[in-house]
């Protein structure tokens, strides 16, 4: 790359001749640089005002090399008659032809940037950029000439587009769903009287969560798109008692929840599975093991062994018998508890437009499929296209493929803090290698973008070897 500063000064002296050096010169303010296939110069000349009336100082770029050279347009500086002189004789001020860059002598800047073009050709590879200076008196004569050097054998930069903008995203189709089967769940607490099975809504609680089972069945059964299947109920009783009489109440209990949802909620009983756990142990055994109990490693050596449960129950309660009270006062009213899992299926949307309003209105109803169909209607790169991915991850955020077209939308949209997390869970496919890749390449890590895009080329990845060729002139 050419660089200096190049320092034209001019004096009045005997005869009209004008004197110019190359004095002063740094290292930054001249350049030709390969862009595009063109050649690039970029000077700065710094211009001392002293040309007498009559003459012109004519300053040209030129890139030499053996025989071979070029000029670019001529900087051109008219003295006060010479400049009137041109402006009768043309109708303009102007000498050596199209591009230049006429100035006067009276209203000479200090400095001017000097920017032209010409395009590449082969020979100028070596070539020495120089500023030829001449001066013109009278009747058009030369009266003066020098080639003053800017640099020698120019060696071109050339100026690279930034790489990620060379390369393709690869994004992920989604499988179709064969059906499109989805749950929803929770957990219930319903008071029931000591050791009876019936429902009463009018113990403080039981209303709002028998609310919780209800208002789940109807956020899916009111829905068009959707199809209930089954309602799954499972009901649990606390270790404490005799285990026949636990599991005689958490049978009944766990009906008499079925029962109350087809009575009193118009639900076909039919489509109603029931299931009970006598004694909830693995909820006890979760809560000690994360509680602050004195004693815990016993209790849990208890709960793990081998006993049945009433001999186990009753070693619990006599051991540790404070810990046991603050169990039955802290903990056992948790473990008696309904699961309630609700089976349905979503219908398969097959318009387009559907599609996209449901990105926005209801995206719970789509599949990734669905989703990667709604992106395809929009400009690759845009705020919309990006949006359906975005949207299409969090309702899927553990899906592999979701988070893989999420971070390609992220990195697309320049947030590549998003799109780092999002490869986090997309896999280890050839193509999120590929994304990775592509990440390190948005980066400036081109030796590690490198190892991705050969992972993924390995593993079929057409793309991949696209960008191994070209960022090859990256890591020069």
């Amino acid at each position: 790359m050419i660089t200096g500063k190049v320092s034209i000064s001019i004096a009045c002296a005997m005869f009209c001749v004008l004197t110019a050096t190359a004095q002063n010169v740094s290292e930054n303010n001249a350049s030709a640089t390969l862009r595009d296939n063109d050649v690039d110069v970029n000077v700065d000349l710094e211009l001392e005002k002293g040309i007498k009336t009559n003459n012109a100082l004519v300053l040209t770029p030129v890139l030499k090399k053996g025989n071979e050279s070029v000029e670019f347009p001529a900087v051109v500086v008219y003295g006060h008659n010479r400049y009137y002189y041109y402006l009768r004789k043309n109708g303009e001020a102007m000498m050596t032809g199209e591009g230049e860059t006429t100035l006067k002598a009276r209203q000479l800047p200090q400095t001017i940037n000097y920017h032209a073009a010409t395009p590449y050709q082969p020979w100028m590879e070596g070539s020495d950029l120089i500023l030829r200076k001449q001066v013109y008196g009278c009747c058009g004569h030369v009266v003066d000439s020098e080639d003053i050097m800017l640099a020698r054998g120019n060696e071109f930069v050339k100026e690279l587009p930034p790489l990620e903008s060379l390369l393709s995203f690869v994004w992920v189709t989604p499988e179709p769903e064969v059906e499109k089967s989805r749950a929803v769940s929770g957990d219930a607490y319903i008071i029931f009287p000591v050791n009876k099975t019936s429902i009463d809504e009018s113990v403080a609680g039981n209303r709002a969560e028998l609310r919780k089972i209800t208002s789940s069945l109807d956020s899916v059964r009111n829905d068009k798109y959707v199809t209930v299947k089954a309602l799954n109920i499972k009901g649990y009783a606390s270790p404490e008692g005799k285990y026949s009489l636990n599991e005689g109440l958490a049978k009944r209990r766990t009906e008499a929840v079925k029962d109350y949802v087809a009575k009193y909620h118009n639900f076909d009983a039919g489509r109603i599975n029931t299931d009970y756990v006598p004694e909830n142990w693995d909820g006890l055994r979760n809560y000690v093991e994360n509680s602050s109990l004195s004693n815990k490693t016993g209790i849990l050596e208890i709960i793990d062994g081998s006993l049945d449960p009433d001999p186990k129950e009753w070693k619990l309660k006599s051991t540790y018998k404070d810990e046991y009270k603050t169990l039955l006062a802290d903990c056992y009213p948790s473990l008696r508890k309904t699961e309630y899992k609700i089976d349905y299926v979503i219908a398969k949307i097959t318009d387009l437009d559907e599609i996209k309003s449901l990105v926005k209105t209801h995206p719970h109803e789509l599949s990734l499929n669905e989703f990667y169909q709604a992106a395809q209607a929009y400009e690759p790169g845009s705020e919309d296209f990006n949006e359906v991915f975005e949207v299409a991850v969090k309702e899927y955020p553990s899906d592999a493929v979701a988070n893989l077209n999420a971070a390609n939308a992220s990195m697309s949209a320049g947030n590549l803090g998003a799109a780092r997390k999002y490869l986090a869970k997309a896999g280890n496919s050839a193509q999120a290698e590929y994304a990775r890749g592509m990440l390190e390449v948005y980066n400036k890590e081109y030796v590690s973008a490198q190892k991705h895009f050969r992972n993924a080329m390995d593993g079929g990845v057409r793309e991949a070897g696209m960008a191994l060729e070209k960022i090859t002139d990256y890591i020069k």
